[in-house]
C-alpha cells in the first residue's frame, strides 16, 4: 500500500510539474507567435504608399507616419513642452489608452527632462520619460497637426510588460496623435 502511495504521490508531482513547465513553454510559443505577427505587421507597412518611413533621429530604428491633417502652427523640439489628444492601440486593434478631445484635458510631453515641470505620476504638468518612438516622432509635427504613427516595439517596451501590464512584450504600437499646443523653451 505504501509503495502504490508513494508511486502516486510521484506520479501527482511529476504531473503538476511537467504541467508548470509545459504553461511556460505554452507562454513561450505564444510570445513568440505574438512578437512573428507584431514584426511581419510593422514589416509590411513599408509597402503602404499612405505611410512614410523615418529613420529616428539618433538613428536607433525606423518609425512609419501617415499625416492626416497637416499642422499650420510652431514646430516641435527636443526642447518643446507639447499638449497631445492621441489613441493607443495594437495590430490588432485593441486600444490599451486615449486622451480625446471630447476630455478637454491633453496629455501634456515635455519632450526633454530639462523642460519637465512634473512626475509622470501625476496628472498636472508637463512629464518627460515617454517612450522613444513618441520622442522622435514628435520632433517631427507641428502644432494642429494630426497623424498616425507605427512604432516598432524597439522604440516602444520592448521585451518587457509597459507598467499597468496592459501592452504585451514585443507589441508594435499605433498611435492616431493630434498635436493642440507647442510651447517654445523660450515662451516657459
Amino acid at each position: 500500500m505504501k509503495k502504490y502511495l508513494r508511486l502516486c504521490m510521484t506520479t501527482c508531482l511529476a504531473a503538476a510539474l511537467f504541467s508548470c513547465g509545459s504553461d511556460d513553454d505554452n507562454n513561450e510559443v505564444a510570445d513568440e507567435v505574438w512578437k512573428q505577427k507584431n514584426e511581419q505587421a510593422f514589416a509590411d507597412k513599408a509597402f503602404d504608399a499612405t505611410f512614410t518611413r523615418y529613420t529616428s533621429l539618433s538613428n536607433s530604428g525606423v518609425l512609419y507616419y501617415k499625416q492626416i491633417t497637416p499642422g499650420n502652427g510652431k514646430r516641435i523640439f527636443y526642447n518643446s513642452r507639447v499638449d497631445v489628444y492621441y489613441e493607443g492601440s495594437l495590430i490588432d486593434g485593441t486600444v490599451f489608452d486615449k486622451r480625446d478631445s471630447t476630455e478637454h484635458i491633453p496629455f501634456k510631453v515635455a519632450i526633454s527632462s530639462a523642460v519637465a515641470d512634473n512626475s509622470s505620476t501625476t496628472s498636472t504638468g508637463y512629464i518627460s520619460g515617454v517612450i522613444k518612438g513618441w520622442t522622435e516622432i514628435l520632433q517631427l509635427m507641428t502644432e494642429g497637426e494630426e497623424g498616425v504613427v507605427w512604432i516598432p516595439q524597439e522604440m516602444a517596451y520592448g521585451t518587457e510588460w509597459d507598467s499597468g501590464k496592459v501592452i504585451p512584450p514585443y507589441s508594435t504600437l499605433l498611435f492616431k496623435l493630434k498635436i493642440e499646443k507647442v510651447t517654445w523653451y523660450d515662451e516657459i
